[in-house]
């Protein structure tokens, strides 16, 4: 089921159709269009072309240790609803240039850039993907033996959209709420810093 955002000026329908719910179906999304959304990501802009991301891909039903290893890590709450995506993805940034190994403070806008292209791909597809911050991101370090170059940075959940009546009460609750954005007029100043 698709969920509309009301929004306040017409903007592409794979834009509106984006969201992120905790309801998913635990059908397996085909190496095709895994394929497919790992492109549209790899091809998202970075500054210098660094494309400083590094993903971990986990299946449920092929790459299962890997996947309960991330699934381990996240919060109660979100592994309540997460057990059920057939795809987890760990995200991370290298901290610096390849090129001169300074500092690159880009790293993470550039990952956010890429998840981006893989979120509006997945949509493409009738996908949904839940990117979260409720995890232990030393644990997770740790765990994969992932460098100080990287900054862990989320892990996501991908998957069709399945039964929100698989949900807990309050989770159904959450899925049912109306989308919400601040106005527009929050966010932007023309010529002016008005904040």
């Amino acid at each position: 089921m698709k969920k509309l955002a009301t929004t306040q000026f017409a903007i592409h329908p794979l834009l509106e159709e984006r969201w992120s719910p905790r309801a998913f179906d635990t059908k397996e999304v085909s190496k095709e269009i895994i394929d497919s959304l790992l492109e549209a990501l790899r091809w998202a802009p970075s500054c210098f072309n660094e494309q400083p991301w590094r993903l971990l891909i986990a299946r449920k039903h092929h790459e299962q240790e890997a996947y309960q290893t991330l699934l381990s890590t996240l919060v109660p709450i979100n592994q309540e609803w997460a057990q059920h995506a057939p795809i987890l993805l760990l995200t991370t940034a290298k901290k610096v240039f390849s090129h001169n190994q300074n500092p690159n403070r880009h790293a993470m806008h550039d990952l956010g850039l890429a998840m981006e292209n893989l979120v509006i791909q997945a949509t493409h597809h009738e996908l949904i993907v839940h990117q979260m911050a409720g995890f232990r991101a030393d644990e997770v370090q740790a765990q994969f033996q992932i460098s100080d170059e990287f900054e862990v940075a989320s892990v996501t959940a991908i998957g069709y959209p399945g039964n929100v009546e698989q949900l807990s009460e309050g989770l159904q609750k959450k899925e049912r709420e109306v989308r919400v954005r601040k106005s527009a007029e929050e966010l932007f100043s023309w010529g002016n810093w008005n904040f």
